[in-house]
């Protein structure tokens, strides 16, 4: 691939990650349970807060594969950080 304009290329590949950013606004659904066998996918678990409280958080994307995440991340994800910012 010859790329004559790099600058180019960068301004679009910025593009398209913000972009991306900008998906991440609207919450994702809780996994219905912790296994996440079954319920919404994508989704997200909030060891802090569902189940016994403990554990790890994680999320799960539409092709099931996991990824364990920080509490924090699953918070923001779940839309949990923009409930008590409009307080």
């Amino acid at each position: 691939m010859n790329i004559r304009h790099p600058v180019i290329a960068l301004v679009i590949c910025g593009s398209l990650l913000a972009a991306a950013d900008r998906s991440e606004a609207s919450p994702i659904a809780p996994c219905a349970v912790e296994d996440a066998s079954s319920g919404p996918v994508p989704c997200v678990w909030l060891a802090t807060e569902f189940g016994n409280q403990e554990g790890r958080s994680f999320r799960v994307y539409s092709n099931h594969h996991f990824k364990y995440i920080s509490h924090k991340a699953a918070r923001r994800l779940l839309g949990f950080d923009q409930e008590t910012s409009a307080h």
